[in-house]
């Protein structure tokens, strides 16, 4: 590459990093990130880096029997040097961002643009699936975009590194392996690449099978689950309504395609591992929050659509035509401005300056946590947990229990005590100091899964109970300690 290549990719990586570290690390500090997802993983990831058996006392089992995650293991020594949650989500703004640098090689190397391809960098980092993965919290779905982005350049350049990529993505997540079996598909329909289709098609569906029939049952309590429904087998009617019925996915798909110019539907092949993640989470799926463009769930898509985009541009025409280059990345770039504004996508949030300003409580919340010992047991409620996740044992301030559901894997169920009606989980775990902020007017999802009139009715039961002292109240923040 030029000196000006390499300058002007780099200011892109940074640049981005910059920016999501900021949404990531800022909407932590404003305790608006939750313990599903960053305290889940944020504290299988600390158990790991400890050499400890990552137990989840969020999810009430190992860690592999919510996602099958051994890649992560990888990425739990980043504790070693900064033992801080906000570490893990610097760590993954910046290895997002640098799945700029794939984009960019692949796109020069196919169509020979150093304009565009910069252009097609950009519209990657600032994808909605990007941005809203990045800003909600850590999620392996998010570090697999990046990874999916090398992985296709390498297997461009037919380096067999690509090979390492694969069982590495394969490692994020088990359903992930669903995905590459779709690129398997993909790839046995080009002659030169017929063979290792069927070999990445046989691995992943050989992983897929020996993760979620035996590997998480046995840390699922002997419990397995289902990702697609048998319906998509024999019903293709059904099929068809669950992928675009309601309209809510029907706009998802449209948004999806048009973030890059509808130019992936150009070359036929890629809709194939693009149409697999819309049926994982549109087929037989009754989470709404999996059909729109929020979350983690879209991030994937990213270098997928990058990939479907370069290859319906790699032809002699584009090549050789000035005038379309820059038509298309202009076309491009004022896509990327209509998005941002349209879908009020996170970085915005940077120029809005409510967003830098904390919290008022914080000064209480941060007090009441200096009390609490390192290896003492918390419970507490969604928001707050990730500011507390390094240790062996945190729980959700909830009567909502994780138990096995052959159909979502785990499954929300509330305790139910036939003399005092509902009662928090830590009643029966035996916690010994409850953390709760009831601050008026706060975001519903803090209160998580049980709302807040629930966790009120149990703080008001709890603060008449004998067995528990009050070691510190303020503002609405108040924490209990078992006798």
């Amino acid at each position: 590459m030029k000196r000006i290549e390499i300058v002007l990719l780099f200011f892109l990586v940074a640049v981005f990093t910059l920016g999501f570290s900021l949404i990531s690390v800022l909407r932590h500090f404003r305790f608006e990130s939750f313990a599903y997802d960053l305290g889940i993983y944020d504290q299988a990831l600390w158990l790991m880096s400890n050499f400890k058996v990552p137990i989840s006392t969020i999810k009430n089992s190992h860690i592999f029997g919510d996602h099958l995650i051994p890649s992560l293991y990888l990425v739990s020594p980043i504790y070693w040097f900064f033992d801080k949650v906000k570490a893990l989500l610097i760590f993954q703004s910046f290895w997002v961002a640098l799945g700029a640098i794939p984009v960019y090689l692949l796109a020069k190397e196919k169509l020979k643009k150093l304009f565009f391809s910069l252009i097609l960098s950009f519209s990657y980092l600032s994808f909605f699936g990007i941005q809203n993965g990045v800003f909600f919290d850590f999620h392996p779905l998010v570090m697999a975009a990046p990874l999916l982005a090398w992985w296709l350049y390498f297997f461009e350049k037919k380096e067999r590194i690509h090979f390492l990529i694969f069982f590495l993505l394969l490692g994020l997540q088990e359903n992930i392996s669903l995905l590459m079996t779709a690129f398997g598909i993909m790839f046995i329909f080009r002659r030169e690449t017929k063979k290792v289709g069927f070999i990445i098609i046989t691995l992943s569906l050989g992983w897929f099978l020996l993760a979620t029939k035996i590997i998480i049952p046995h840390f699922l309590h002997g419990e397995g689950f289902a990702y697609l429904p048998q319906q998509l087998i024999f019903n293709p009617v059904f099929f068809l309504k669950e992928i675009f019925y309601p309209f809510q996915k029907t706009k998802t798909i449209l948004l999806t395609l048009g973030n890059f110019g509808f130019l992936p539907l150009l070359y036929p092949p890629v809709l194939i591992p693009i149409f697999e993640q819309f049926t994982e989470r549109f087929v037989g799926n009754v989470v709404a929050t999996r059909w729109g463009t929020g979350l983690h769930y879209s991030a994937p898509l990213a270098p997928i659509l990058v990939y479907g985009t370069i290859k319906s541009l790699e032809k002699n025409f584009f090549k050789k035509r000035k005038l379309l280059t820059y038509s298309l990345g202009g076309l491009f770039f004022l896509i990327v401005v209509f998005y941002q504004y349209f879908l009020h996508l996170p970085l915005n949030m940077l120029a809005k300056r409510d967003f830098y300003q904390l919290p008022e409580r914080r000064e209480q919340i941060n007090e009441a946590m200096t009390m609490i010992g390192e290896k003492e047991s918390v419970a507490t409620q969604n928001n707050l947990l990730p500011h507390l996740s390094h240790r062996e044992e945190i729980f959700t301030f909830s009567s909502c229990q994780d138990v096995p559901d052959p159909s979502r894997g785990m499954s929300c169920q509330f305790l139910i005590d036939e003399d005092s009606g509902e009662l928090p989980l830590i009643e029966k775990e035996k916690v010994k100091l409850i953390l709760v902020d009831l601050t008026p007017g706060q975001n519903p999802n803090n209160f998580f899964p049980d709302g807040e009139e629930r966790l009120k009715k149990y703080m008001e039961k709890l603060l008449l109970d004998k067995k528990y002292t009050i070691k510190f109240q303020e503002k609405g923040v108040i924490l209990l300690e078992r006798k």
